[in-house]
């Protein structure tokens, strides 16, 4: 099998290096690297041997597909990893004995305080123009309705603008935002902030179309917030077409009428833990690098893209130089998992990279009853796992240490990998 030529190698971890010691203004996606010193870039270059050593051992030696056996093992075992629940907790007692069996050191839970929240039966129905039962997912972080529900007009929005110029129409309604996706970054506002802007103007509850780019008649839920000094109102996220459906009747000045009744409750923090793995390298055994996914995920589908293959991924890559000695001699590289991506470690200065593979699908899927098996592919897991092990070695065995305080999240596409 063919290896991905040199050239290409050396552009990304130079690339990632680069970001890392010259950011900008805190994220540097540019690969222009031209300023990285020539010493920096002979030294990257001296890796190539033990890229291909770990392209052998992945993409077609015993580790080939490890990752998705690991992945489905406890996907089809434990299914969805709500924090707070006991499949997560299971989950990580399985994963702390798979590695335990693999030879990394110090293994170890710690705990961490979590929030409980839990979504309870939850149902909408369409009454007027006509009656249908729609699809939604509640909000992480919503109150519930009354045991009677709520039964109210919608009133649909495309932005906040249109909400605020129309905010004399929204007391006592059921605010539908309706917003166009146009990146997740844009779009997410709307989940995160939608319930507090509809309740700054009486609205009793609010519906967001999901953070998705395609839809199946899916609804895609996520976490949310209430701003201080703000009443908390119900919010659920409903499905593209519905969301479309309801802007279409109203925009026409018809009524639409909904029945909305969700059991959604907020209970006192609890403990969970954190998994902690590591391989500890001979020559600065002092200095760490974190590779890390987390464990939980939301409570439909299997949490399987989000973030099981990415956990998993990170799981796998410190075992590579056990099975690769003595030809692998690196600084100490820990596994850390359960936590919130890469902002726990990038806001405390600690330096952060993140792999954002070309993978236009991942937010058919976010957040839905779609994230499932299904939709993971094992050579892709393959490529991700020699990156990411290679990337993190690199910056583990690097003469130069990594300034506090930089960020950078590469498009980094995996299937240049061969």
């Amino acid at each position: 099998m063919k290896l991905i030529k040199l050239l290409q190698s050396l552009k990304l971890i130079i690339a990632i290096v680069f970001s890392i010691l010259h950011p900008s203004d805190g994220r540097n996606e540019n690969l222009n690297c031209t300023d990285l010193p020539e010493n920096i870039k002979t030294e990257i270059a001296g890796y190539q041997p033990i890229f291909e050593s770990i392209c052998n051992l992945v993409l077609t030696g015993s580790l080939k597909q490890e990752v998705y056996n690991w992945l489905s093992d406890l996907t089809d075992t434990f299914g969805p990893r709500f924090i707070g629940t006991e499949n997560l907790e299971k989950a990580i007692d399985s994963v702390k004995q798979k590695l335990e069996q693999n030879g990394l050191e110090n293994i170890h839970t710690e705990n961490v305080t979590i929030p409980i929240w839990k979504r309870g039966n939850e149902s909408l129905y369409m009454i007027q123009p006509r009656l249908q039962k729609l699809a939604i997912l509640g909000l992480g972080g919503s109150v519930g309705t009354t045991t009677e529900g709520i039964t109210a007009n919608v009133i649909a929005v495309k932005s906040f603008d249109e909400l605020k110029q129309r905010s004399s129409e929204v007391a006592g309604k059921i605010v539908v935002y309706n917003q166009d996706y146009i990146d997740y970054g844009t779009s997410v506002v709307y989940r995160g902030r939608g319930a507090s802007m509809a309740a700054k103007y009486g609205a009793v509850a609010a519906l967001v179309r999901s953070i998705t780019p395609k839809s199946i008649y899916s609804p895609h839920t996520g976490w949310q917030s209430y701003d201080s000094g703000v009443t908390p109102i119900p919010v659920a996220c409903i499905t593209v077409e519905d969301a479309e459906m309801f802007h279409r009747i109203t925009t026409k000045g018809k009524t639409v009428t909904v029945a909305l009744k969700m059991e959604a409750q907020t209970f006192p923090n609890s403990v969970s833990r954190n998994l902690v793995a590591e391989l500890t390298g001979s020559s600065k055994p002092e200095e760490v690098v974190i590779v890390s996914g987390h464990m939980d995920s939301w409570d439909v589908g299997q949490g399987a893209i989000d973030d099981g293959g990415g956990m998993y991924i990170s799981a796998v890559a410190p075992l590579i130089p056990i099975l690769l000695d003595p030809i692998l001699n690196a600084t100490d590289i820990s596994m850390p998992d359960h936590g919130s991506d890469t902002s726990v470690f990038s806001s405390v200065g600690i330096p952060s990279a993140s792999l954002t593979n070309k993978n236009s699908e991942y937010f058919y899927y976010h957040h839905s009853n779609g994230d499932t098996m299904t939709e993971e592919n094992p050579d892709s897991l393959d490529r991700c796992l020699v990156l990411w092990s290679f990337v993190g070695y690199v910056l583990a065995d690097l003469s130069v240490s990594l300034p506090r305080n930089s960020t950078i999240n590469n498009n980094i596409d995996t299937n240049s990998v061969k």
